[in-house]
């Protein structure tokens, strides 16, 4: 459709899932282009109408640069850190350049609902202005604040933090004894150590100058719901949801990670929910919307994903039968989850048949994973973290 035919996709990160969608682009026709960091499974996607470098030392200079040379209808963000980046530039662009700024607002939403999109609590409020079942979420800033806020809800509470992703920055309290330990951990800043072995492992400097310049994040406490975890994956326009997939999440990679396996529902209050905020926002490009299904039936919105999720690609092939189970390449769930009695998940396992070299990446990813090491520290994380949401 016009305005959707030329996308750029924007990511940070080398996260897999943003070669499949690219890979399904080009194969459906589209043109698509890229800026990426370098070493990614991106340049192994053929047909590529344009490949550009994104600057860890100079990310906006280019950023830019790749926009120019690709001269995309619409830009697709990969991950947050992405998202960051383009409403920088849409800063910077508004009086310079007004034509790329116009690019990145549609791309990116309504202006004026940014804040309430990157907020946690903001998105919970409009929700609820929209008819959109949300649990109770509230910006808490000290730990006397949480425990009075923990005293009015009750227990069990989740503590969130504005940006993070990915299953990093949450924390569910059972326990009035963990308000102030999960407090601690949550709201301060990521230790030196770690951010230097996020820089020097995984290329992520953001963790590090978020460390150095002792930035705190700002801490939501949001209601605990329980129930079963799903997701509402769209392509959108301008405000008009054009493709749609619910799905329920029958296993996760790890506690509070993506989703490994789910399976394909049909939810009528999930679909209206999520046509009802990106009406609401504006929204254009590829989003996930994260709910949590009652026993009651009832889908309550636990956060808004506006960019590209794992789950995108669905839309672009098609193929999306009802009550299909999906296991994602290759996000495999851990041990203990495949030794679980039920349906052989690995025959469900979601290729992309017509990719060789991305199946062999994935491969790879997946046999890093495998390593003694990595399941140790798989497990280690298991143990020690809270219950999945």
């Amino acid at each position: 459709m016009p305005g959707f035919e030329r996308p750029m996709i924007l990511t940070t990160v080398r996260w897999f899932s943003v070669a499949r969608l690219a890979h399904a682009l080009t194969e459906a026709g589209f043109s698509v282009s890229a800026c990426r960091p370098k070493a990614h499974v991106l340049e192994l996607v053929e047909g590529l109408n344009s490949d550009a470098r994104l600057s860890r030392v100079r990310p906006l200079r280019s950023l830019v640069k790749a926009i120019r040379q690709a001269d995309p209808d619409i830009i697709l963000p990969d991950d947050e850190r992405a998202l960051v980046l383009l409403r920088r530039l849409y800063s910077r662009t508004q009086a310079g350049d007004p034509r790329m700024a116009t690019l990145i607002a549609r791309s990116l939403g309504a202006v004026e609902h940014w804040p309430s999109i990157t907020s946690r609590t903001g998105l919970s409020n409009e929700a609820a202005r929209s008819g959109v079942l949300a649990p109770v979420t509230r910006v808490i800033a000290n730990v006397d604040a949480l425990r009075t806020w923990a005293a009015e809800q009750s227990l069990p509470i989740v503590l969130k933090t504005d940006g993070s992703f990915g299953g990093r920055g949450v924390a569910i309290i059972r326990k009035a004894s963990d308000l102030h330990p999960a407090w601690r951990r949550i709201s301060h800043p990521p230790g030196l150590i770690r951010s230097l072995t996020r820089t020097l492992i995984k290329s992520d400097t953001s963790s590090l100058a978020t460390s150095v310049r002792r930035i705190r994040p700002v801490v939501n406490a949001q209601q605990f719901v329980n129930g079963r975890e799903a997701i509402a994956t769209v392509a959108c326009a301008d405000g008009e949801v054009r493709a749609m997939v619910c799905l329920e999440v029958v296993h996760a990679s790890e506690p509070k990670g993506p989703a490994a396996v789910v399976r394909i529902i049909d939810h009528p209050a999930m679909a209206e929910a999520a046509q009802r905020l990106v009406a609401r926002f504006g929204l254009s490009g590829f989003c996930g919307l994260d709910f949590m299904i009652t026993d009651a039936g009832d889908a309550q919105l636990l956060e808004l994903n506006p960019r590209v999720t794992p789950t995108c690609h669905l839309l672009v092939e098609g193929d999306y039968a009802r009550s299909r189970i999906i296991t994602l390449f290759p996000s495999f769930p851990s041990d203990h989850v495949r030794a679980e009695p039920g349906p052989d998940i690995s025959r469900f396992l979601d290729l992309p048949t017509r990719a060789p070299s991305l199946i062999h990446a994935g491969e790879r990813m997946a046999a890093r994973k495998r390593r003694p090491v990595s399941q140790l520290a798989s497990r280690l994380k298991e143990k020690f973290s809270p219950l999945p949401y």
